[in-house]
């Protein structure tokens, strides 16, 4: 099936703002839309094809299931990638998609990558605002996962991405000289 026609079907089913939030996370999460969005946003993605980019996502992207806030983001329950982030009496913040690529070659590259959908047309905070803030979460939950003690150069490049779901789509990257090591 076409991408054209998966996101008509997915889309065209949302018929109110939580239904259309899963069903573009869901969208988004398709390896296929995620090869196109990796091809043109992730700098070691850019010479590849979509077929050879679909094979380096690892698993299944998770989708609105690993929390943002500090001290649950390497919770043992989920395989792969958790998606959940959260820390006692300050709720939780769940990354939109949340996955990771690992890049062929002698020395394999693991990036990891977030992607956030964005309806709202306006915003109490600017969007780079939070472009930083989950990249800073993203690096802070390697510890325990990446690397343990101070093995700092261990750390992995994180890409937080932010898709802009309006009329007008645009997709925004946040830290993209985020490599460590």
């Amino acid at each position: 099936m076409s991408i054209e026609s998966e996101s008509d079907k997915i889309l065209s089913s949302a018929d109110d703002e939580i239904l259309y939030d899963e069903n573009i996370k869901r969208l988004l999460g398709d390896k296929s839309a995620l090869a196109r969005i990796l091809k043109g946003y992730v700098f070691e993605c850019k010479d590849m094809s979509y077929d050879e980019i679909e094979t380096c996502i690892e698993g299944t992207p998770e989708i609105n299931k690993r929390p943002v806030d500090p001290g649950m983001s390497n919770s043992p329950h989920i395989t792969g990638m958790n998606t959940e982030d959260k820390v006692p009496f300050e709720g939780a913040v769940y990354y939109d998609v949340y996955f990771y690529i690992l890049l062929p070659g002698a020395e394999k590259i693991k990036i990891i990558i977030d992607l956030e959908a964005q309806k709202r047309k306006k915003q109490t905070y600017d969007l780079s605002e939070r472009g930083i803030f989950y990249c800073a979460r993203m690096l802070s939950a390697e510890q325990g996962r990446e690397f343990y003690h101070s093995e700092y150069q261990k750390l992995k490049k994180e890409v937080p991405l932010v898709k802009d779901t309006t009329p007008q789509p645009t997709l925004t990257q946040y830290c993209k000289k985020a490599t460590f090591g």
